[in-house]
């Protein structure tokens, strides 16, 4: 009896019993130091890791026809089929050569103004229990031109101790997140504030008439010595503050979890509805 439940099993269920598991250290080729924090997607599924504190992965339940996905913006990516890693304990990454902004001489008549989203009325929050969401929102510069990029302002309802977040910033490609900008030292420790200001003055970046879109990525919780926890150990996510506003304005925030990017509104399921996390950049406008 035992043994037609297991073929009746396998008969409806075919990769029950042929799930695998992942265990490696992603490693720089160049110093031969491990990496850590660096992300994983497992390929056309909503699904994926990070390495931890000391360059370790795993990742469980995965298919014979999975592939994985290994990106940092500092090193070559990595596109890898499951069958290939299956007995690899250590994967190699090559550090991109760094293409930096020139060195900008600024006019010294200039004024500092704070745009998009952050001095918005919040009205409402998002939030995830899924490590590896990242919260994006489109910054234009309206009637603001020549302006440079000095700081990105972040706002959260409850951000609890020892948060890791990145921050990103991406070309708006069409109304999406595009080719990403390079931004040095961007895994931040937070601390219990309600905003994060990111002092990127030193990038010399120019923002565009297409605007950018600004995102947070969280990446989990660091214990007080310093180690993440893991996914079955203690995490809460950030509560980022947003605007609700109608469907007809032209604000575009949007969410992701390893997957493709989706419309805020499509996720909390608010109809005509869009969620707009109070993202904000303070810029130099230049006469």
């Amino acid at each position: 009896m035992k043994n037609i439940f297991t073929v009746v099993l396998l008969l409806i269920f075919p990769n029950l019993f042929s799930q695998k598991s992942l265990s490696f250290s992603v490693v720089d080729s160049v110093s031969k130091q491990t990496i850590p924090f660096i992300k994983i997607v497992v390929c056309g599924k909503d699904k994926g890791a990070y390495s931890d504190e000391k360059g370790l992965v795993k990742i469980d339940n995965l298919s014979d026809d999975d592939t994985i996905f290994i990106y940092n913006i500092f090193y070559e990516s990595k596109l890898m089929p499951i069958k290939n890693l299956l007995n690899i304990k250590q994967i190699m990454f090559s550090p991109k050569p760094l293409i930096l902004n020139e060195v900008v001489i600024k006019s010294s008549k200039y004024k500092e103004v704070e745009i998009g989203y952050s001095k918005s009325k919040s009205n409402g929050s998002f939030g995830t229990q899924i490590i590896g969401t990242e919260i994006a929102v489109l910054i234009r510069p309206g009637n603001i031109q020549n302006a440079y990029i000095n700081c990105i302002i972040l706002k959260f309802k409850k951000i609890v101790k020892n948060t890791l977040i990145r921050v990103h910033l991406y070309q708006n490609e069409k109304g999406k997140p595009g080719t990403e900008i390079y931004l040095k030292d961007n895994l931040i420790t937070v601390s219990e504030k309600n905003e994060v200001k990111f002092d990127i003055v030193n990038h010399y970046i120019k923002l565009p008439i297409e605007g950018l879109f600004v995102s947070m990525e969280w990446i989990g919780n660091s214990k007080a010595k310093g180690e993440t926890y893991s996914d079955t150990e203690f995490k809460s996510s950030p509560r980022v503050r947003a605007d609700i506003v109608n469907k007809r304005s032209k604000a575009i925030g949007l969410v992701r979890t390893y997957g493709k990017w989706e419309s805020l509104m499509e996720i909390t399921q608010q109809e005509n509805k869009v969620y707009v996390p109070l993202f904000g950049l303070l810029v130099e406008e230049h006469k």
